[in-house]
């Protein structure tokens, strides 16, 4: 059961850091072929990345530590 736990934290992982990464690129994307220049959105779009990993890597820390207590707890 914990194996496929963790496959399955593994697998939404690896789907929302491609999200993180693939919805900036589409989006710059789409305001180049639109002929949006100087925007402050692709400043937005390209920080956009680094934000949604800073809040992933957080709520992974979180899930660990809450793992490491409920460890403590029992051993």
């Amino acid at each position: 059961m914990i194996a496929h736990n963790h496959a399955e934290e593994h697998g939404k992982h690896a789907i929302f850091m491609a999200l993180c990464c693939l919805i900036p690129i589409i989006g710059i994307a789409i305001l180049a072929a639109s002929g949006v220049v100087g925007s402050w959105a692709y400043y937005a779009l390209v920080l956009l990345c680094p934000l949604g990993h800073f809040v992933m890597m957080s709520r992974m820390n979180r899930k660990v530590e809450v793992h490491q207590e409920i460890e403590k707890r029992r051993g």
